[in-house]
């Protein structure tokens, strides 16, 4: 029975359904930006790793809020780690587990493109911790959730197929990003105005 918890926990510390469309869609269209419709094996890898990276960035943003999401009971049944389902060090493991998954994907992948997966790996992780928790400085929680989770997934897709970063790439990238940072600023203002 523990096994079966274990597991289904840690499936749930994935939280694979609030990303899983969205990683797809901003991979792509970098790749598509870049590649003029010709698509390799590469572009699986990198959907992978970018999946894996953001799945990384929800997994440690979990265990990192774990006490505080134990003190609001519908985040606490969200939460596997709030509600026991999986110890902070198991949780913890198989969060680096799954950031090592997406290094070795990204590694695969050329220089350029592991560079970014690295910078997407860290910002992933200083977002949460606690010793620096970036989510908690105004205004960079804003820009780094635009680079995070939208603008770094575009330019590893686009830079798989382009090196250099042409101007064209560019755009898009500082598109999605902005869109990103926008929709988190909207949805702190409805949170503050609902207060």
């Amino acid at each position: 029975m523990q096994i079966r918890r274990t597991i289904n926990g840690s499936i749930r510390l994935t939280r694979f359904k609030e990303y899983l469309a969205f990683v797809i869609v901003t991979s792509l269209l970098g790749a598509t930006a870049a590649s003029n419709g010709s698509f390799g094996w590469k572009l699986i890898g990198v959907l992978l790793a970018n999946w894996l990276a953001v799945a990384f960035a929800f997994m440690i943003n979990d265990v990192e809020d774990a006490e505080d999401d134990a003190l609001t009971p519908h985040k606490c049944q969200r939460n596997p780690v709030s509600a026991h389902d999986l110890s902070p060090f198991t949780a913890r493991l198989i969060s680096f587990g799954v950031a090592a998954g997406s290094a070795l994907v990204y590694s695969t992948l050329g220089k350029t493109t592991f560079l970014l997966g690295m910078i997407t790996l860290l910002i992933s992780f200083l977002y949460s911790w606690k010793p620096v928790r970036l989510k908690n400085i105004a205004f960079v929680d804003f820009f780094v959730h635009g680079f995070m989770l939208s603008g770094l997934q575009f330019l590893t897709g686009y830079l798989l197929l382009i090196q250099p970063l042409s101007c064209t790439g560019y755009f898009p990238f500082f598109l999605f990003s902005a869109s990103v940072v926008m929709a988190r600023c909207l949805m702190k203002c409805v949170t503050w105005t609902a207060i």
